[in-house]
């Protein structure tokens, strides 16, 4: 299509029938047939895209600092970042979340395998990093595979530059 002169609807109409064999309608039609998709969905897609090339550990490095690679979000907004997980067999696992500076988080884990459009395995946890409360969640019955673990914080105004998030993942009990 990027190959087409698109200078109006008869040049669109002509590149839509001989690109993809259906006619504006048709496209119309299969795109208001498509499900909504909000942007955790396309965000989760695209973290997925790298499953196949994911190495089984059990500890990440999660940057949050406005410099690091993969960050979304404002500079004293809400900000997070994902890292990709395998898991490689069917337990109970602890998620361990150590940080250079105390913060409140907010955790979504999404396995990359669907059933349909939805994961067959989604959690979301909030705590704090705090010493006095330490971040430790324990996720029940995961399936093996990989998963896309976001950590988001909603309140990036008073963050260090360079504020990390240590996470190590093992096998409960």
């Amino acid at each position: 299509m990027c190959t087409k002169p698109l200078g109006d609807e008869a040049d669109l109409e002509a590149a839509l029938l001989d690109t993809l064999g259906l006619s504006i309608d048709a496209v119309q039609a299969e795109l208001d047939a498509y499900p909504p998709w909000s942007m955790a969905q396309l965000r989760q897609d695209q973290a997925c895209e790298e499953a196949d090339s994911v190495i089984s550990r059990d500890s990440w490095t999660i940057e949050l600092g406005c410099s690091a690679e993969g960050v979304e979000g404002k500079l004293g907004g809400e900000v997070a970042n994902h890292v990709l997980v395998r898991l490689t067999e069917e337990a109970h696992y602890i998620f361990d979340f150590d940080t250079s500076e105390p913060l409140e988080v907010w955790v979504e884990l999404r396995s990359c395998e669907l059933d349909g459009l939805a994961s067959i395995y989604h959690a979301n946890w909030s705590g704090s990093t705090a010493p006095e409360n330490h971040a430790a969640q324990v996720f029940d019955d995961m399936p093996p595979g990989v998963y896309v673990l976001r950590v988001r914080v909603k309140d990036a105004s008073s963050l260090a530059p360079n504020v990390n998030v240590a996470l190590s993942v093992a096998q409960w009990p």
